[in-house]
């Protein structure tokens, strides 16, 4: 299991710790349950394009592609 430290004000971890108990939750799991809600909010906003390795070649080939 991995570990993140943060480091804040003592007026935002209150204010957080505050958000955690009227979940009824502990500040790690707000923490980690309000990421991974922005994290897939992020992602969800993003277009996902899958090629082959065909279509990739001819993508890359093309004069306007950046990558």
């Amino acid at each position: 299991m991995a570990q993140v430290n943060f480091r804040m004000s003592s007026e935002r971890l209150a204010f957080i710790d505050r958000a955690a108990a009227i979940r009824g939750m502990t500040r790690t799991e707000f923490v980690l349950r309000s990421s991974e809600a922005a994290a897939i909010e992020t992602l969800n906003k993003r277009p996902i394009i899958a090629l082959d390795d065909e279509a990739w070649d001819a993508f890359f080939m093309m004069p306007t592609a950046r990558v």
